[in-house]
Protein backbone atom coordinates (compact mmCIF):
# COMPACT_ATOMS: atom_id res chain seq x y z
CA UNK A 1 0.00 0.00 0.00
CA UNK A 2 2.91 2.65 1.09
CA UNK A 3 4.56 1.45 -2.30
CA UNK A 4 1.63 2.25 -4.62
CA UNK A 5 0.54 5.28 -2.32
CA UNK A 6 4.79 6.70 -2.78
CA UNK A 7 4.53 5.90 -6.44
CA UNK A 8 7.00 3.18 -6.01
CA UNK A 9 6.78 0.83 -8.81
CA UNK A 10 10.61 -0.36 -9.29
CA UNK A 11 11.96 -3.49 -8.19
CA UNK A 12 14.66 -1.60 -6.27
CA UNK A 13 11.86 0.69 -5.00
CA UNK A 14 9.47 -2.24 -3.50
CA UNK A 15 12.29 -3.84 -2.07
CA UNK A 16 13.45 -1.00 -0.54
CA UNK A 17 9.89 -0.65 1.46
CA UNK A 18 10.36 -4.38 1.87
CA UNK A 19 13.49 -4.29 3.55
CA UNK A 20 11.70 -1.62 6.25
CA UNK A 21 8.75 -3.47 6.51
CA UNK A 22 11.09 -6.53 7.93
CA UNK A 23 14.55 -5.68 8.88
CA UNK A 24 13.90 -1.96 9.83
CA UNK A 25 11.45 -2.46 12.01
CA UNK A 26 13.11 -5.57 13.82
CA UNK A 27 15.72 -3.22 14.56
CA UNK A 28 13.76 0.01 15.23
CA UNK A 29 12.02 -2.58 17.80
CA UNK A 30 15.50 -3.59 19.05
CA UNK A 31 14.79 -7.50 17.78
CA UNK A 32 18.14 -8.90 18.18
CA UNK A 33 16.74 -12.54 17.26
CA UNK A 34 15.76 -11.11 13.53
CA UNK A 35 16.46 -12.63 10.76
CA UNK A 36 17.24 -16.24 8.65
CA UNK A 37 20.44 -16.78 10.84
CA UNK A 38 21.22 -19.99 13.03
CA UNK A 39 19.72 -18.54 17.03
CA UNK A 40 17.02 -16.66 15.46
CA UNK A 41 13.55 -17.19 15.97
CA UNK A 42 11.58 -18.93 12.88
CA UNK A 43 8.99 -17.20 12.32
CA UNK A 44 8.37 -16.76 8.11
CA UNK A 45 6.10 -17.24 5.30
CA UNK A 46 7.02 -18.81 2.12
CA UNK A 47 5.75 -18.07 -1.07
CA UNK A 48 6.31 -17.84 -4.75
CA UNK A 49 8.35 -15.64 -6.74
CA UNK A 50 11.65 -15.29 -8.63
CA UNK A 51 12.18 -11.57 -7.24
CA UNK A 52 11.33 -10.30 -3.82
CA UNK A 53 9.47 -7.38 -5.84
CA UNK A 54 7.09 -10.22 -7.25
CA UNK A 55 6.72 -12.30 -4.11
CA UNK A 56 5.33 -9.26 -2.81
CA UNK A 57 3.26 -7.56 -5.88
CA UNK A 58 1.54 -10.75 -7.03
CA UNK A 59 0.16 -11.83 -3.85
CA UNK A 60 0.87 -15.44 -4.02
CA UNK A 61 -0.62 -18.30 -1.49
CA UNK A 62 1.33 -19.06 1.78
CA UNK A 63 2.90 -22.68 0.22
CA UNK A 64 4.71 -22.55 4.03
CA UNK A 65 3.69 -21.08 7.36
CA UNK A 66 6.53 -21.59 10.29
CA UNK A 67 5.51 -20.23 13.65
CA UNK A 68 8.24 -20.75 16.51
CA UNK A 69 10.31 -22.79 13.88
CA UNK A 70 7.35 -25.25 13.58
CA UNK A 71 5.07 -25.95 10.52
CA UNK A 72 1.80 -24.81 11.25
CA UNK A 73 0.00 -24.15 7.57
CA UNK A 74 0.90 -25.46 4.09
CA UNK A 75 -1.14 -24.19 0.92
CA UNK A 76 -4.12 -22.55 2.89
CA UNK A 77 -4.85 -25.50 5.14
CA UNK A 78 -3.76 -24.89 8.59
CA UNK A 79 -1.72 -27.98 10.75
CA UNK A 80 -2.68 -26.76 14.67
Amino acid sequence: MLGYRSGFRRDEEVETLLDIATYSGAKVMRDTDYGLAVGCQTDLVVVAGDTPTEAVINLPPRSYVFKAGRLVATDGNCLV
